[in-house]
């Protein structure tokens, strides 16, 4: 608690400083910035901007960054950016500013590669968090706040954008790196990445090409299979890019991006010894506790060990004419995602086949969700850039089409049986046409406006074909059609004062919409269920005093949700469906700042404080399904009170021609609690508190001729046990719980050409 509350004090006292100083230089004015390599350049808003002139909370992560300290995946370096949640098992579930509910529901936090939608925007077609490699990348885009205008349906909470690196016409250049790793407990690792740009015509056409490998070392035991480090994950692809000017006014790229994931084991470690065996139904709720349930360690899992795999393909063509008083820019993109996910649920469906279906004991129960999802997106639209207007209008439409298997296979001693096999066929097709207009009142005072409607139509066919013996917990087969459409319009405004060209302060109020659908198919539960919206309100000051050498950004925000989209568990069938609550906001404040103290010097923070809760109780009323619980003033999952990180680095010289660096990273996330319960006498475990914990890491490298270099990191120093996820069913199920990765150490070699 002591170390917490010293983090909390320190980035405090940090970011009040940083706060300080910018109000400081908007009463005594700081000179301007030079427009060069230090000016960070975002597309937020679908066009280049500096990052302090766009009057919304971004963040954005370059890919130096992330190559440099090995930072891989977005479970690596989201604590470098504020506001963002992560909790789920292999399919990770990632939330801003605490919207989210927590499961599988639709997503609240759009994922974007480049313009493009990555996914899916229904949980039917749900795929895993793109895992590109940094060296695809020129960085990583983060939008707090909704941001339904510009991009649609299912950013209620806000985006995440990954920018990838354009080819260049007019250089040839090169990288490669070779990395291993190992971690605490554990194996080995191991990594190579490469890429290489060519102009193929000078100033005419150029080609870049990308591809990488790596293995992450392994750390989890299976107490069933009796294997150490089981948990594999197996990560490979590239990206290949064309860029094309045939005329002056015409830009064409093409691209083609490739990722396939091969992974084994689980991440659930059973815990909470008194939840073993689970109480009867209408015992006394029991406390959720997070001691290892007898097992040789916290690092062992009670699973046998299931391959998964995924594979992303991910095609685009993007066309952008210069007409001088206009800019037309075409966007076309097909997209594939192919699943094979599989998964030990004996834990979930053993006990309730056991007493319903008469299956013997002991017997394994493997659930499979193969999963195929093909998308296609267009997007046109115009703009320009004006003495005293900037406009933008678009066209959008997309029509993507999933094919969801589920299987619920038993395996053991007794004769392999299929008890469950359901086939969910979906499509999801959405029209829609959105306008943003930014008026420059005076030189200081912009006031910017956005509208877009949506449309969108769903169809869902489930077909399921059951064991007789099982049809007494699951129910007799089915073959049924569900439909839903609906329409949403989403609006902002957002005025805007400059109190020098790097100071500014803004307002802005702004929707978002995420679209309802077909539910699964759940005895009783109702067959579709509907949108929920958002309305956001923010004040916003950001900026760059002190001659350059700070850089800040403070946002305070209230954010109100209608009719949440909840993921509820049917009993005894143990099958997920959803249903929608009633109302929950949440309200806080985000602040990072970049400080250059002196000469190869930095300071990098960032905290939020954060109050998410239901503001209305879930009607507790039961009907033929299990409703919910949840009182006015509970906590949204997952959704800490404080977050922070504090990273500093010193670079230096060694000789004229090579450079070093050292560097630490500190990490606080604080108590969270887990999904909601049921309120039914089934529900014998009290929600999950999951308590808080601190993470630092290390770095230090050396670079020389600006050509070679070498890097070395160390991630949890002190190998703390942070957990980020519980799952419980709902108070359901003998809860399992999700770690972080343990000390990890590693060196990778670069060579840059």
């Amino acid at each position: 608690m002591r170390t917490a509350f010293n983090l909390a004090l320190s980035m405090s006292t940090v970011l009040a400083a940083i706060f300080a100083s910018g109000t400081a230089g908007a009463q005594t004015g700081a000179a301007p910035a030079a427009d060069g390599d230090d000016a960070i350049v975002v597309t937020a808003q679908k066009r280049e901007q500096r990052l302090i002139d766009v009057p919304v909370s971004v963040s954005a992560v370059a890919a130096e960054t992330l190559t440099t300290q090995n930072l891989v995946s977005l479970s690596d370096y989201y604590t470098r950016i504020p506001g963002i949640q992560l909790s789920g098992n292999n399919t990770t579930n990632v939330s801003l500013r605490g919207i989210s509910t927590g499961g599988n529901t639709n997503p609240t936090v759009a994922i974007l590669i480049d313009d493009v939608q990555f996914g899916s925007s229904t949980y039917l077609g749900r795929p895993p968090l793109p895992d590109l490699d940094p060296a695809t990348l020129q960085r990583v885009e983060v939008l707090r706040g909704p941001q339904g205008t510009l991009y649609g349906a299912s950013s209620l909470g806000g985006l995440i954008k990954y920018v990838t690196k354009d080819p260049s016409t007019s250089e040839f250049s090169g990288r490669a790196e070779l990395g291993v790793n190992t971690v605490k407990d554990g194996g080995e690792g191991w990594s190579v990445r490469g890429s290489v740009n060519a102009p193929i015509i000078t100033d005419k056409v150029g080609l870049s090409v990308s591809g990488f490998y790596r293995d992450d070392p392994r750390y989890i035991d299976s107490i069933v299979a009796a294997r150490k480090d089981v948990n594999k994950r197996e990560v490979y692809g590239g990206r290949a890019a064309l860029v094309v000017h045939p005329i002056d006014i015409l830009t064409v790229t093409l691209s083609a991006l490739y990722q396939k994931q091969n992974m084994a084991g689980s991440s659930l470690i059973d815990i909470c010894s008194a939840c073993a065996p689970l109480p009867a139904a209408g015992s006394a709720q029991r406390v959720v506790t997070f001691d290892a349930r007898g097992l040789p360690d916290r690092r062992t899992a009670r699973a046998a060990v299931v391959p998964t795999t995924n594979e992303v393909q991910l095609y685009t063509a993007r066309f952008a004419l210069d007409l001088d008083a206009m800019q037309v820019t075409s966007i076309s993109a097909w997209g594939r995602t192919e699943q094979a996910t599989a998964s030990d649920s004996t834990a979930r469906f053993g006990g309730a086949l056991e007493a319903f279906a008469g299956y013997p004991a002991g017997q394994t129960y493997i659930f499979g969700e193969p999963l195929l999802t093909n998308k296609f997106t267009q997007e046109l639209r115009f703009s320009n850039e004006g003495a005293q207007f900037d406009w933008l209008a678009g066209l959008f439409y997309t029509n993507e089409r999933s094919a969801l298997s589920q299987t619920i296979t038993r395996s053991g001693s007794a004769p392999s049986l299929l008890a469950y096999r359901g086939e969910n066929l979906s499509t999801y097709e959405e029209k829609a046409a959105f306008a943003d207009l930014t008026w420059h009142v005076t030189g200081q005072f912009d006031i910017q406006g956005g509208l877009r409607y949506a449309q969108n139509e769903q169809n869902y066919r489930v077909l399921s074909v059951i064991d007789p013996a099982a049809q007494a917990l699951f129910g007799p087969g089915e073959d049924s059609l569900f439909t839903s459409k609906e329409d949403a319009v989403t609006w902002l405004v957002a005025p805007t004062y400059r109190f020098n060209r790097d100071l500014m302060a803004y307002a802005r109020v702004a929707s978002g919409y995420r679209p309802g659908g077909p539910n699964t198919q759940t005895p009783g539960a109702a067959p579709t269920f509907g949108s929920d919206t958002v309305m956001s309100y923010e004040l916003g000051l950001k900026g760059t005093v002190l001659d350059n050498r700070l850089t800040f950004d403070i946002a305070a925000f209230q954010v109100n949700w209608k009719d949440i989209q909840l993921q509820n568990t049917a009993l005894p069938s143990q099958f997920a469906f959803f249903e929608n609550g009633k109302r929950a906001r949440s309200r806080g404040v985000e602040m990072s700042g970049s400080l250059k103290a002196w000469e190869g010097f930095t300071v990098d923070a960032n905290a939020t404080i954060l109050n998410a809760k239901l503001t209305e109780s879930i009607d507790p009323s039961t009907t033929s399904v299990q409703r919910l619980f949840g009182q006015a003033g509970s906590r949204l999952p997952y959704s800490a009170r404080f977050t922070g990180n504090l990273s500093m680095q010193q670079d230096f010289d060694l000789t004229d021609s090579a450079t070093a660096y050292v560097g630490f990273n500190v990490n606080y996330v604080g108590n969270r609690i887990g999904l909601f319960n049921q309120n039914s006498a089934r529900a014998v475990l009290q929600r999950a508190k999951l308590p808080s914990y601190t993470v630092v890491d290390l770095r230090a490298g050396v670079s020389i001729d600006k050509r070679w270099s070498v890097n070395a990191y160390v991630r949890n120093l002190f190998d703390k046990m942070g957990i980020t996820s519980v799952d419980t069913r709902n108070g359901t199920q003998v809860p399992q719980a999700v770690f972080i990765t343990p000390r990890t150490v590693g060196l990778t070699l670069s060579a840059t050409f």
